[in-house]
């Protein structure tokens, strides 16, 4: 269920962010800090699920850190999927073809 609520998310900001609220439902976005507490909160849990078909072992050494180290993946590799995309976004704003799309 959460799987399918985060891509829910995921259709609504592309809604916002292409000004759908605006163009046919005639009204001012919903509160963006709002929004993104709610989705990160959702996306959360859909982790947690992720995190809890993992083995982690009985001992509270071995589960505190397989939590920690599979937190700081999980960010790292927010980290360089951004990383990247902002290079490649770099590069493309100098193509004569950026402005047009």
């Amino acid at each position: 269920m959460i799987d399918a609520i985060i891509a829910l998310s995921v259709i609504y900001k592309g809604f916002d962010n292409n000004g759908g609220f605006q163009k046919y439902l005639d009204m001012k976005s919903p509160n963006l800090l709002g929004a993104v507490f709610l989705f990160g909160l959702l996306h959360g849990f859909g982790l947690s699920t992720r995190l809890q078909q993992l083995p982690l072992g009985d001992d509270s050494t071995g589960i505190l850190l397989r939590i920690l180290s599979f937190n700081l993946g999980v960010e790292i590799g927010q980290i360089v999927a951004l990383v990247v995309m902002v290079a490649l976004l770099s590069l493309w704003r100098h193509k004569p073809s950026f402005p047009t799309i």
